[in-house]
């Protein structure tokens, strides 16, 4: 019974490290594309570039972040979100603040099973900035004019296209 027992919960846990992607994340110069379920997000990426659901932009003016949906615009003061449904996937997103007057973004997908930081200006401690924001599983900063796909918790830069796997949290 015991070995049973050892055998299901490895089993489980190496289902777990192998789930399936859920997402996709693509770095093209300054921008990104970001695919999670049915859902499509281009930042700061032109219409012709990349079809997409939502279009979110981070001024460098350190005006409000902004998110076109089907034609409208939505400013987003600090610390105010906004949430969208598309096929029973949801995405809620948030302004914080970041460095100096730039603002940042957090994109929460589905029930918190991914969340990425979009950094809104280069900054020489972006890593450090991310301490602010633990419950991060990836950010997109701006290194050189161009986004760098960086995990937070490693610290270190990853290669563009990113595949997303659903996040375990333990509360």
């Amino acid at each position: 019974m015991r070995s049973m027992m050892i055998a299901l919960l490895y089993g489980c846990s190496a289902w777990a490290l192998a789930a399936p992607p859920i997402g996709l994340v693509q770095v093209r110069q300054a921008g990104a594309l970001i695919h999670y379920g049915a859902l499509r997000v281009a930042f700061e990426l032109p219409d012709a570039a990349a079809p997409a659901d939502l279009r979110l932009q981070l001024p460098s003016n350190g005006a409000a972040p902004r998110v076109l949906v089907s034609g409208q615009m939505h400013r987003l003061p600090l610390w105010q979100s906004f949430s969208w449904r598309k096929n029973g996937m949801q995405l809620r997103i948030t302004a914080l603040p970041w460095a100096d007057s730039a603002p940042a973004l957090l994109l929460d997908f589905g029930k918190s099973d991914y969340r990425i930081v979009i950094a809104g200006a280069a900054d020489a401690h972006d890593i450090e900035q991310l301490q602010r924001y633990p419950g991060a599983d990836l950010a997109l900063l701006l290194r050189d004019g161009r986004r760098q796909i960086v995990v937070p918790a490693q610290g270190r830069q990853i290669d563009s296209p990113y595949r997303l796997r659903k996040m375990r949290r333990s509360y």
